[in-house]
């Protein structure tokens, strides 16, 4: 019923009708993305759709020590948004944090070392800011994926090592799952993934409670495999 619009240097709600509810919820100055796009901000809505958080980076997200990255929480009877904490984050194009489904916790990179290490450490922290767990440190360049519920992600190293976790837990490898990529999770148990490409691509089913299976193969020198997930 309620439709977030992103735009490079705010956030507008309206009503599924096109009528406007809260302008300029959100707003931010133009930040450098070093390239000819302008970035948007990912909008994370919970299951009602009566609330939504986002992360919003600094102005200049490149620099050796950038500033803190912003995390703010809307509900629709607030009349804007909230900032809820700030902390720095390691930009990616188009992605600074994971936010769970409930809203209840986010996942971000912030660099580890120097520069050169190439390596990061994973946080996990409540929405409010309190409660900063370290899941992980290593080359690490991909945000987590959480589960439809948010009791579980999963994370991938460079090296194409593959992670299932829960907060509060420490990760659990999952050896089936590695050299995989694009991962999208059906339910709170149950995720896909693009495995590849030598010996041709593979769709493969993974699971927080068994082995990973192979559901679809694809024949050698074939485009990589690309799905949704219908839930």
């Amino acid at each position: 019923s309620l439709i977030a619009i992103s735009r490079p240097e705010g956030v507008d709600v309206y009503n599924a009708d096109g009528t406007l509810v809260v302008a300029d919820l959100v707003t931010y100055p133009f930040v450098n993305t070093a390239s000819e796009y302008a970035w948007i901000p990912e909008i994370t809505w919970s299951a009602s759709g009566t609330a939504l958080a986002l992360t919003v980076p600094p102005q200049d997200p490149w620099t050796f020590t950038p500033a803190a990255s912003s995390v703010y929480y809307w509900n629709t009877a607030q009349p804007t948004a909230a900032l809820n904490f700030t902390a720095e984050m390691t930009y990616w194009p188009m992605e600074i944090a994971s936010i769970a489904p409930d809203l209840s916790k986010l996942l971000y990179l912030v660099r580890e070392g120097a520069p050169e290490d190439n390596r990061y450490a994973l946080n996990l922290v409540n929405l409010d800011g309190s409660g900063t767990q370290q899941i992980a440190i290593g080359e690490l360049h991909n945000l987590p994926e959480w589960s439809t519920d948010g009791g579980s992600f999963y994370y991938h190293s460079d090296t194409e090592e593959a992670f299932i976790a829960q907060p509060g837990s420490a990760p659990v490898a999952y050896p089936t799952f590695n050299q995989v990529r694009d991962v999208q999770w059906i339910d709170a148990e149950r995720f896909l993934g693009v495995g590849g490409p030598t010996g041709g691509w593979q769709l493969m089913l993974g699971s927080t409670t068994s082995p990973a299976m192979v559901i679809y193969s694809s024949p050698t020198g074939t485009d990589q495999i690309k799905f949704t997930t219908n839930r």
